[in-house]
């Protein structure tokens, strides 16, 4: 078949257009390559990078890596890792402290409460004593250290336990009296012995045969108190007489002298 010369001449120059546009294309995708190519960044002085012949890998911690890698296959690219979260208040807490009552009463306390600032409420309380846990009973006056551990954190610290009474709970024992009735020393006082914290206690009086002739409950030197006389209300002949006193665990023992 015979085209006229002017169909062959937009034929061709069809085929020109056609390829032109193909270059065109051809050099688009390449300045855009060029354009999204990133060189690595890294902030922060912690952090890795391993490379192999075509895949560049960064990483940091808590900062902002980006690597990429340009090949005949393909880019990869790799960046913004971050931390877990990380608390980063103050650990707070609020000490309460029952201090001793009196000498050897060991009844002292301590409680840590109202525990904050850690994001998971994990707290470890250790006593340098060896014991663990918010609260600690049964103390004598002193100073006692703890550490507290909470969102990897470690704090040290110490707390008083005073005393309430230094003298005023100790007994005393009088070792004679005279049950003679002229209002001097006719009952065998135990000085203290009706402060709070001594009493439930068991007084008892021996002969020197050591026979109980006296028992009492919860001395207190005024309803409960020796006035000389046996269990059966007879008058105790004068000499040597003995006693003992029991409570909080506590044994007290000594002597009396009965005159009258």
């Amino acid at each position: 078949m015979v085209y006229p010369i002017g169909g062959s001449y937009q034929k061709t120059n069809m085929n020109l257009r056609i390829v032109h546009i193909i270059l065109i294309l051809i050099f688009s995708v390449q300045a855009y390559s060029q354009e999204v190519q990133l060189s690595r960044q890294l902030i922060g002085s912690m952090g890795s990078t391993t490379q192999s012949e075509d895949i560049m890998i960064s990483s940091s911690l808590g900062e902002v890596a980006v690597g990429s890698v340009i090949n005949s296959d393909g880019s990869y690219t790799q960046g913004f890792q971050q931390p877990s979260k990380v608390s980063l208040a103050t650990i707070t807490y609020e000490i309460s402290v029952k201090d001793e009552t009196c000498p050897d009463t060991k009844d002292g306390e301590i409680l840590i409460s109202n525990l904050g600032g850690c994001d998971n409420n994990q707290y470890h309380i250790e006593w340098g004593n060896g014991e663990t846990g918010a609260q600690l009973i049964n103390l004598s006056a002193g100073w006692y250290t703890f550490s507290l551990i909470a969102c990897g954190k470690v704090i040290t610290d110490s707390v008083q336990v005073g005393r309430i009474y230094e003298t005023s709970c100790l007994l005393y024992f009088y070792t004679a009296f005279s049950p003679n009735n002229d209002g001097v020393n006719d009952y065998w006082e135990i000085d203290n012995i009706n402060a709070e914290v001594n009493k439930n206690n068991e007084v008892k009086i021996f002969n020197r045969w050591g026979n109980v002739i006296q028992t009492f409950n919860n001395y207190d030197n005024v309803s409960s108190v020796w006035d000389g006389k046996t269990d059966k209300g007879k008058d105790a002949t004068e000499g040597t007489y003995y006693y003992t006193v029991e409570f909080r665990e506590k044994n007290y023992s000594g002597y009396i002298e009965l005159t009258r």
